[in-house]
């Protein structure tokens, strides 16, 4: 499936449209209750919306996959398909902070678990860290864990496969040099434009989309995860972060130290 869609040859509603199939389908709730067949008939038009958005886009030859859960995949990715790739890497204080939040939808322990009896992945990049893993964690020291388990383990990688490594903040902060990057990395012919750049992405909260200015303004704010998290949060994290050698980023500062990062994945 994901080689389909690297070639760009799967095409179904939710990939196409990022619109499920099931919150299209007309039920019974919707003729019972008229806040329901609101719900559908904005469904159905924001669905046509996005067909008239992208109806001229299905005949470019080359696709761009966004993967939000596919960091531990990219040696793979890179071994078995033919495909350029970015490395999009963002604070684990932003992560953090973002799924405690959603807590009730983001439960960490069964991934923790998961990755705690993954033999190999134990022995790869975060060997060092292998045996403090097996100890009691709180939410959010699990996942600052998993947050560096993601991330480190595909750095390592970055050099000898030919990743491109990136980071949100500075892609917001210095744009006119790190979109050029991406863009080459890509092998896209430009780099796209201020307008779409500066647009919330359809996983943004929807406070985000309620105005042009917004995404201008929101690029000053991406630290502010910073005054959201308890103090106790903030010292689990840097102390989870130190435990696995990480010092590109830390919870004093919201942008990454590049050259701490060069140093580690792409000079050593």
């Amino acid at each position: 499936m994901l080689s389909a869609a690297a070639e760009g040859a799967l095409n179904t509603i939710w990939t196409d449209y990022r619109m499920k199939p099931g919150r299209l389908r007309i039920g019974l709730k919707h003729f019972r209750s008229p806040a329901e067949l609101r719900v559908l008939m904005h469904k159905w038009r924001e669905l046509a919306h996005r067909y008239a958005a992208g109806r001229g886009k299905k005949t470019r030859c080359a696709t761009i996959v966004k993967c939000i859960r596919a960091n531990l995949m990219l040696d793979w990715i890179h071994s078995s398909i033919d495909a350029r790739i970015v490395l999009l890497m963002r604070h684990p204080g932003a992560a953090v902070e973002s799924r405690l939040r959603f807590a009730a939808h983001w439960d960490p322990f069964p991934l923790l678990k998961k990755y705690r009896n993954d033999t190999a992945l134990m022995s790869g990049p975060i060997n060092r860290q292998a045996a403090r893993m097996n100890r009691a964690m709180t939410r959010t020291e699990a996942l600052t864990a998993i947050w560096c388990i993601e991330n480190l383990v595909p750095a390592a990688q970055a050099a000898s496969n030919g990743y491109l490594v990136t980071f949100y903040e500075e892609l917001l902060e210095r744009p006119e040099t790190e979109w050029p990057r991406v863009a080459q990395g890509l092998g896209l012919a430009e780099v796209p434009s201020a307008t779409i750049l500066h647009r919330p992405s359809q996983q943004a909260a929807t406070r985000l989309h309620r105005g042009s200015a917004i995404g201008e303004s929101y690029v000053k704010d991406y630290g502010s995860w910073n005054a959201r998290l308890a103090n106790d949060d903030l010292a689990q994290v840097d102390a989870i972060l130190r435990e696995f050698g990480v010092d590109f980023y830390t919870v004093a500062e919201a942008r990454p130290n590049i050259e701490a990062f060069s140093l580690r994945f792409l000079e050593g």
